[in-house]
Formats: structure tokens, sequence, C-alpha cells
């Protein structure tokens, strides 16, 4: 493991594809092509044949048990059982939706898992307020379909597991060691005021947590002209509603310039609009979502701080830390930024 971790982010891709033609052995499809697609959270690669094609996954190491990459597969299996747009979990030729293989000198292993492939656009630059509204609308569903599902591996979401000392993407206490006492200060005093409020909404609204897609930003949307198809359920878990619909959030900020308010607030509310066909919205879940869009940016910052074996996603962490520091030391003076 430590040989892996310590070679280039090129090695690991090289090392990792060998591994991929290795697991492919173990399903039925005749491949023409395999394509490297990225090495981040897992490896993935788009798997051409002659029926179709299909989504390769190898899992990062130590990362999810393989209860937990399997009650992730169940529930994708489920929806996709309502709705034939979403992936399907494919068997292996030995009937398992996960298999464990081995690579290198050292034996190394990791689980794999396949899918088949969405066709389909992703939007990066551009959005009608038509797509906003079927991307709320595509929380709500998904929410609806999590409401009875029991989680038992992936309690991943919670207050705790968000910003606690044990949190799932990393504690931020982890920092210490890598940045000023001064910069360290700001973070703690930031996370703990969104720790409290997170935790006390809680309280108040103990039915708005159940199974959630965790990273439904618009790289994890697929448009089939203005329909939302939800992929990668990799980091789905239980946790908050709100928490969920803040991720979108976030992810559409980058659309507006800071002189489009009205614009942002008229797409703003046509992705709440989308989500209230399936769920009431109250002042406390409004009132809560700029805190949540907070709780993403900390728990991304832990995240890119976890993964030091990957270059290419380490290297954020530096680059970005002093504008964090910077919008941080705000947040606990003013909080965070409203909606639009």
């Amino acid at each position: 493991m430590n040989d892996f971790n310590s070679t280039s982010y090129l090695s690991q891709v090289r090392q990792l594809r060998k591994l991929a033609i290795e697991a492919l052995k173990l399903y039925a499809i005749e491949v023409i092509q395999l394509k490297f697609i990225n090495h981040g959270e897992n490896t993935t690669y788009k798997v051409v044949s002659k029926k179709g094609n299909f989504l390769l996954r190898i899992h990062r190491k130590d990362y999810h048990s393989k209860n937990a990459i399997l009650e992730e597969l169940e529930w994708v299996k489920q929806l996709s059982e309502n709705n034939e747009q979403i992936q399907k979990p494919i068997l292996s030729i030995n009937g398992k939706l996960v298999e464990e293989v081995s690579f290198g000198k050292t034996a190394d292993s990791r689980y794999c898992s396949v899918l088949t492939w969405v066709d389909g656009k992703m939007r990066y630059k551009s959005i009608t307020q038509n797509a906003l509204r079927n991307a709320g609308q595509l929380a709500g569903q998904l929410h609806q379909n999590a409401d009875k599902i029991k989680v038992k591996h992936r309690q991943y979401w919670t207050a705790e597991g968000l910003l606690g000392a044990n949190a799932k993407f990393g504690g931020l206490h982890k920092l210490k060691p890598e940045i000023s006492k001064a910069q360290y200060e700001v973070i703690e005093a930031c996370r703990k005021m969104t720790f409290q409020k997170v935790k006390q909404y809680r309280i108040q609204n103990p039915h708005k947590s159940s199974m959630i897609h965790a990273d439904l930003h618009f790289g994890n949307i697929i448009w089939q002209k203005d329909n939302a198809i939800p992929i990668d359920f990799d980091d789905c878990g239980f946790g908050f509603h709100m928490y969920d619909l803040a991720i979108t959030l976030s992810s559409a900020d980058h659309f507006f310039k800071s002189t489009q308010q009205k614009t942002k607030q008229a797409f703003v509310e046509s992705l709440l609009e989308g989500y209230s066909a399936t769920h009431n919205l109250s002042r406390d879940d409004i009132e809560i979502l700029p805190y949540f869009k907070l709780t993403r940016s900390l728990v991304m910052l832990g995240w890119v701080h976890e993964r030091k074996d990957n270059p290419s996603i380490y290297k954020h962490f530096k680059q970005n830390l002093k504008t964090k520091i910077k919008y941080y030391k705000k947040v606990v003076k003013k909080g965070p930024d409203l909606l639009y």
C-alpha cells in the first residue's frame, strides 16, 4: 500500500489500468475499448462493448467497506427499477455486485463494481431555470424514495460525520500540524459555529434525514435536454436532506456573477420550487441552507487534505487555503453568505 501511495499520479493510473483489465475478466462483457475517465475518489473507466457501454469503478482503498458499497448498489438498483434512465448495477460472472481484485507485486487489492452507462450532457457553463427546477425535483424524488430505507453501513452525514472529530471526509483537527496557528483558529471557530447550528437543526427536525446522494453537484447530473439524471452515488449515506440540496446550490454558484443577484434569486427559487413538489420546505429548512453550504465548504477542505495519496487532488489544498481562510474569517464575524 505504501509503495502505491508514494508513486506519482501517472504511475498510479498505469497500475490501476492493469487492475481494470483483470477486473473486466470477471464480467460477461466483450470489451472493445477501455477509456480512462478519472482517478479521484474512485478510479473510473468507460467500457465500450458491442452490447452497450458500461462504467467500471475501482473503489478507493479503505474508504467504503464492502457492505457499504453493496448498500449503495442496492439503493441504485432499487432506483433503476423505478426509473430506467438511472444506472443499473451489473453482476459479475460469479453473481456478485462487488468483486475484490488483486494487483501489483505486493498483491494489493481493490473492490470493483460495474454499472450501465448513462448517455447525456454535462452542464458546466450555463443552465436554465427549468433545468434547475428539475434538479430540485430530482433531489426531492431521491429523498422520497429513500425515506423507508434502513441505513446500516453508511451512517455518514450526521452532524458528527460532517463536522465532528471523526468526520467521514477527515476531521479538520488533522490540518493543525500543516497550517499556522492563526489559520487553524479561524477554521476551528467556523467549524464550531456551524456544528452547533447543524446539531440544533437536527434536534428540531429529526424527520428530515434519510439516505441522501451527498454529492449531487453539476458534475454528477447527466442532462437529456432538461431531464436531470443522477450519477455517482459513491458518497450516498444517511444524512440531512438540506445538506443534499445545499450541495446542488453550492454547485450552481459558479453560474452567476456577483452582479446577477436578481437572476440568481430566480434560479435558486426554481430549485426550491422543484424540491417542494415532493417535500414541504419550512422556515427552518430555508434558514439552515446557508449553514449547510458552509458545511460543504468545510467538509471539502477536510476531503482535499485527506487525499495526500492523490497528487492531482491534494494540490488544491494549498492553492485554495488562503481564499477559504479569508471567507471563514468573514463568516465568524457576520455569518455565512445568504442564498442570493
